[in-house]
């Protein structure tokens, strides 16, 4: 999946909805529609090389949409699955879902993650800009969801984890905007997406760890 301008119409549009909510509201926590570009939507599509282009999406934890929505707005043929339990931010996403008339590759679910069914989303990828730390992704998460994408810092810690699949640290850099994920995914895929990533210059990944290793 290529990488769009985060300065395109639609998502110009998406900041300038952002900023209206921005002080009321600390998952945006900005009014300056520049910034909510380079910092909310640039970084949020990032993530797009790190995910596969024909499976669902699961943003766990989304909040008012970041970066679901954005990632909903960018391609239009991937069905995104919002999770967020807040009833308040579900009033929001739907508000700012409506701005857009051919959104409809978007859904909302008003549960936590270890209520899913998740036999009625089989075969998910996962992204989660949220606070969940990994070893409750990988508790809650079925084994056939990946890659699980979460956004990162250069010294995320890692405790307690058994690691069934590769772990990596991965830096995506576009137009001046970086941000650092931690990717998970199996053997078989980690193989595909290492190939993709020759063709991006300013995708660089570390592996953490390999299946069957026990961050202690």
């Amino acid at each position: 999946m290529d990488i769009p301008d985060f300065t395109l119409p639609e998502f110009q549009k998406l900041a300038i909805n952002l900023g209206q909510i921005g002080r009321a509201h600390p998952e945006v926590g900005e009014t300056d529609t520049d910034k909510i570009l380079r910092n909310l939507i640039g970084r949020s599509l990032l993530c797009l090389p790190l995910l596969i282009a024909d499976r669902p999406l699961m943003d766990v934890g989304s909040g008012v949409g970041i970066p679901g929505l954005i990632l909903a707005l960018a391609r239009p043929e991937l069905k995104v699955i919002l999770l967020e339990p807040k009833v308040r931010c579900h009033g929001i996403i739907r508000w700012l879902a409506n701005k857009f008339t051919d959104l409809n590759n978007l859904k909302t679910l008003e549960t936590t993650l270890q209520k899913v069914d998740f036999d009625s989303y089989p075969h998910l990828q996962v992204t989660s800009r949220a606070s969940l730390d990994w070893s409750r992704l990988l508790d809650y998460l079925p084994p056939a969801s990946q890659p699980i994408i979460r956004w990162s810092s250069p010294d995320l810690p890692l405790k307690n984890i058994k690691i069934k699949t590769y772990l990596l640290r991965v830096t995506v850099d576009f137009q001046n905007v970086c941000q650092v994920f931690t990717w998970a995914g199996g053997e078989k895929l980690f193989h595909v997406k290492q190939k993709e990533w020759k063709k991006y210059p300013d995708i660089n990944y570390e592996i953490i760890t390999v299946p069957g290793d026990n961050v202690a």
